[in-house]
């Protein structure tokens, strides 16, 4: 059989008309009816896709050799997104996330649920810890600098101060720092 039978195969056995199979390979059903066609021509790009979504074979597609599904150890993944019909974006943020040390997990959950409970109107949840007092020294400095030099530089290009007059841009705000 022919990469062309097999494509039509693929389709067949997952119970999707060339439109819907075209749908979430990003192609025309004329596109998938051409592939379908003996002789008719399948892109290497279009064979990746096929074989990514469906999770099959890529030497089942190509020449026919083993098993049409693939074999592989996110099976139960592959599965998981098939169940839940995730789209590539879907499935891209679950493997991010399923990626994650669990410490990480759960300060991303802590955003959410502060993030809905302000959209619902209820009680905050708790803000995750706060970084240690000396990050915050190191960032005030970093911060400090980069304003004293956005200040030198804009003055520089007025013409109000100079660099050589050892000021630091601070000396006529109100602010203490």
């Amino acid at each position: 059989m022919s990469i062309n039978g097999r494509l039509k195969q693929l389709r067949k056995s997952l119970k999707l008309n060339q439109g819907e199979f075209g749908a979430r390979v990003g192609l025309k059903q004329s596109a998938v009816s051409s592939m379908e066609q003996e002789g008719g021509s399948v892109s290497d790009r279009n064979i990746q896709v096929i074989c990514h979504t469906f999770h099959i074979s890529e030497s089942w597609l190509r020449d026919g050799t083993g098993e049409m599904k693939a074999e592989s150890e996110d099976s139960a993944f592959a599965a998981f997104a098939e169940q839940y019909k995730l789209n590539e974006d879907e499935q891209k943020a679950a493997r991010f996330l399923l990626e994650l040390t669990s410490e990480e997990r759960q300060q991303i959950l802590s955003y959410v649920k502060r993030l809905a409970a302000y959209m619902t109107g209820g009680k905050s949840f708790p803000a995750p810890n706060p970084p240690a007092p000396a990050d915050y020294a190191a960032t005030v400095e970093q911060k400090r600098a980069i304003m004293e030099q956005e200040l030198a530089a804009e003055a520089a290009s007025q013409g109000k101060r100079s660099a050589s007059t050892g000021t630091n841009g601070f000396d006529d705000l109100d602010v203490p720092l």
